[in-house]
């Protein structure tokens, strides 16, 4: 049986998952018309799989990275820890 703690542990990761996604989101509305339609979708299939998991991968990472960069990822799990507490 898992204690308290590591139940409250699990969902406080989990709820910054969702925030992450939910910043994806935001990010991909705000640069619809300046993404090209092939990196729009995988930036979203990467983002449903995220959201479908329940949390995000080595794997998920690095192909955001890949579409977004490494400092607008970063820029955006920081907007995700604010806003999920």
């Amino acid at each position: 049986m898992e204690n308290e703690y590591s139940h409250s542990q699990k969902r406080n990761q989990s709820n910054l998952v969702f925030a992450l996604a939910h910043e994806l989101q935001q990010y991909l509305e705000a640069n619809a018309e300046q993404l090209d339609p092939n990196t729009y979708d995988n930036i979203n299939h990467w983002r449903g799989g995220i959201l479908s998991q329940g949390k995000i991968t080595e794997e998920d990472l690095s192909e955001i990275i890949e579409y977004i960069g490494a400092e607008k990822l970063q820029e955006l799990i920081e907007l995700a820890s604010d806003n999920y507490q």
